[in-house]
C-alpha cells in the first residue's frame, strides 16, 4: 500500500464576465481563475494488489473542518454520512469504471474546509485534485483526465491544470497565464459566510440572451492582458464579476460583508464565482495580517481566512512547489 497527501486548493475569480447563453444551455464566460492556498486536503491510500470493481467499494471518509454551521451541514448531505452517490468524487469513479479504466482499490480521507455554494470551487477542486493524482501515478494520461473533467463539471478542467489561467467557453478552454509571477507579492483574505448560492439561480438572474454564433474572446482577452501586464489596478478597474450585483442584492447581508472588507482599504474587494464568498487583496503581508485582526474583532458572525495566490513561481520567475508554498505561508502567520 502507498499513502499520498494531495492539496485540493480553492480558486478565486479575479474577474468573471458572462458573455452569452449557448444552445446547449451553458453560458460562455471569460475569467481569470487563480488557485489559492486556502483549501481542502486529501489523503489517498492505494492498494495496488487489488482493483476497484464499483464506486460503492471506495473507502471514503470526510473530516468536516468547515467553520460555518449551515455549510457544514450541507456538506454532510453529500459526504459518506449522507448520500455519497451525490458527491462528485463518487461520480468521478463511476465514470472512470464505466469507461473501463483499471483503478486500484483506494481509501480517501477528505479534510474539508471549503464551504459548498461559496464560489470557491470546493467539490470541483476535490475532483480536480484526484484527477491530477491519477495522472501523477500513471493511471490516466492528461488528455484522458481532461475528457473526464469536462464531462463532470465546468470548473473541473481548471483544477486539472491548477495554474493561474484564463478560462473561457463554459469553462473547458484553459490558457495558463504566462506571467503568473506578477501575483507572487499579493496576499488575500476570504470572507466566508452562512449563505450558499445556487449557480443555476445566479445564471438565471443574469438573463443573458441566446447567441448561436459563439463568441470570439481574442480582442477582449488581449485588451485585458495588456492592462494586467501594465498596471494591475487598471486591470481591476476594467473588470468585474457579473454575478456580484444581482447576488449581493438578493442577499443584502453580503453587502455588509463587502463593506467590512473595504474598510481595510485593500487593492481590490470582489465576490468570487457565483458567490457567496468575497475576497480582498493586499500588496503587503503586514497590511493583510492587520486587516485580518481587524475583521475578526469587528465581525464574529463570519469566518475570515488568509491566503496566498499559488503561482508555481517565485517573483523572480523560478518554479516553486504549491505544497511548500502553502506550508511556508501558513507557518509564517501569527498564532491566534
Amino acid at each position: 500500500m502507498k499513502v499520498y497527501d494531495e492539496i485540493s486548493n480553492a480558486k478565486i475569480n479575479l474577474f468573471l464576465h458572462v458573455l452569452n447563453k449557448r444552445e446547449d444551455g451553458f453560458h460562455n464566460i471569460l475569467s481569470l481563475f487563480l488557485p489559492v492556498s486556502f483549501g481542502d486536503r486529501l489523503r489517498i491510500i492505494l492498494n495496488t494488489d487489488n482493483f476497484l470493481t464499483e464506486p460503492d467499494k471506495i473507502e471514503f471518509q470526510s473530516i468536516n473542518l468547515i467553520s460555518l454551521k449551515k455549510p457544514r451541514l450541507e456538506f454532510e448531505e453529500v459526504s459518506e454520512k449522507g448520500n455519497f452517490k451525490k458527491n462528485l468524487i463518487y461520480k468521478l469513479f463511476e465514470i472512470l469504471l464505466t469507461k473501463g479504466f483499471k483503478i486500484p482499490k483506494l481509501s480517501i480521507r477528505l479534510y474539508k474546509k471549503i464551504p459548498p455554494g461559496s464560489g470557491l470551487g470546493g467539490g470541483s477542486g476535490n475532483v480536480g485534485a484526484l484527477l491530477r493524482f491519477l495522472v501523477k501515478v500513471g493511471i490516466l494520461n492528461f488528455n484522458e483526465a481532461y475528457d473526464v473533467a469536462i464531462s463532470l463539471g465546468s470548473d473541473i478542467p481548471f483544477f486539472l491544470y491548477n495554474k493561474p489561467s484564463w478560462v473561457m467557453g463554459r469553462g473547458e478552454i484553459i490558457e495558463p497565464l504566462k506571467n503568473s509571477a506578477i501575483f507572487s507579492g499579493l496576499y488575500g483574505i476570504l470572507c466566508l459566510n452562512e449563505i450558499s448560492v445556487s449557480t443555476k439561480l445566479a445564471y438565471e438572474m443574469l438573463k443573458r440572451p441566446l447567441d448561436k454564433k459563439g463568441f470570439d474572446y481574442t480582442n477582449q482577452k488581449k485588451q485585458l492582458s495588456n492592462f494586467l501586464n501594465e498596471n494591475i489596478e487598471n486591470f481591476f478597474n476594467f473588470t468585474r464579476n457579473d454575478f456580484e450585483e444581482p447576488v449581493l442584492n438578493l442577499y443584502p447581508e453580503l453587502w455588509e460583508c463587502k463593506e467590512n472588507l473595504m474598510k481595510t482599504q485593500p487593492l481590490l474587494t470582489r465576490m468570487t464565482g457565483s458567490g457567496s464568498a468575497l475576497f480582498s487583496l493586499y500588496n503587503d503581508k503586514k497590511k493583510m495580517i492587520e486587516s485580518l485582526r481587524f475583521l475578526n474583532k469587528m465581525d464574529s458572525s463570519r469566518s475570515f481566512s488568509p491566503f496566498r495566490i499559488l503561482t508555481g513561481q517565485s517573483p523572480s520567475g523560478k518554479a516553486s512547489d504549491f505544497g511548500s508554498d502553502i506550508r511556508r505561508f501558513e507557518s509564517s502567520l501569527p498564532s491566534h
